[in-house]
């Protein structure tokens, strides 16, 4: 809601089909969480591999299609899975088993008796809060560059994890893995009180958007993969400019 209106609107009409790319974030994660849970140092090809067979054995979801896939498709996940892994390896140490590390945590607040749902799932945490002493770390692992709604995103994270246990994270942390980057951030009043505005003035649109009011178009990067870009002026129009921009 606070990026192209008309992209968010079109995305959510597109039924969902699982691909390689698609495919290949859920068994990167996989791999990640049993590199975090499971004892020894095993090759990165060998973890993603337990990974894909854990989700196909699941049978759910990713697991399904990974059971359905085609070998080229299969080997094309692993391949990125391979890499995603191996980058998280080369810029993180041994997460230590009194860090009290988790992976893909789901955090879940309920609001208004029900009629809104707020929930998230960060890639990784750390720690954990001592009564009303902050101590946990939330963190967020991307890849590619540097991007705001970044940061928004572990915003939302510690909103919801101060909603839950009534005790803030301490730190948020986004790890840029094919740069080997980590950008951190301390968690301040003035961090939810800018968050707590953003998710009510998001909810709202979306109401306004169920009740007839027209979708605005923000055009940005992500019209790259809009689904109506064919049909967009605005759109084509930011994308023509950007590439005449680029070196």
């Amino acid at each position: 809601m606070h990026g192209c209106e008309v992209k968010s609107l079109a995305d959510d009409a597109v039924p969902f089909e699982w691909s390689p790319a698609a495919a290949r974030g859920s068994v990167a994660h996989k791999a990640v969480e049993l590199t975090v849970t499971a004892r020894g140092n095993r090759p990165p090809l060998d973890v993603v591999d337990d990974a894909i067979a854990t989700l196909q054995q699941d049978g759910r979801g990713v697991g399904d299609w990974l059971a359905r896939a085609t070998e080229a498709e299969v080997a094309d996940v692993r391949a990125q899975a391979n890499a995603h892994l191996t980058a998280f390896l080369d810029c993180w140490p041994p997460l230590e088993r009194r860090w009290r590390p988790v992976t893909e945590m789901s955090l879940r607040v309920e609001l208004l008796d029900g009629l809104v749902v707020a929930s998230g799932r960060p890639d990784l945490t750390l720690g954990t809060a001592q009564g009303d002493i902050a101590g946990k770390v939330i963190v967020d692992f991307k890849t590619g560059a540097f991007h705001l709604a970044h940061r928004h995103d572990l915003h939302f994270y510690a909103l919801l994890e101060l909603l839950r246990v009534g005790t803030p994270p301490r730190l948020l942390v986004s790890s840029y893995l094919e740069q080997g980057r980590i950008e951190c951030e301390e968690v301040t009043d003035g961090l939810f009180e800018s968050t707590v505005r953003r998710v009510v003035a998001g909810a709202t649109r979306i109401v306004e958007l169920q009740q007839g009011d027209e979708p605005v178009r923000r055009p940005g990067t992500p019209c790259r993969w809009c689904p109506v870009l064919d049909d967009c002026d605005v759109g084509r129009r930011f994308l023509d400019d950007a590439d005449d921009l680029t070196p």
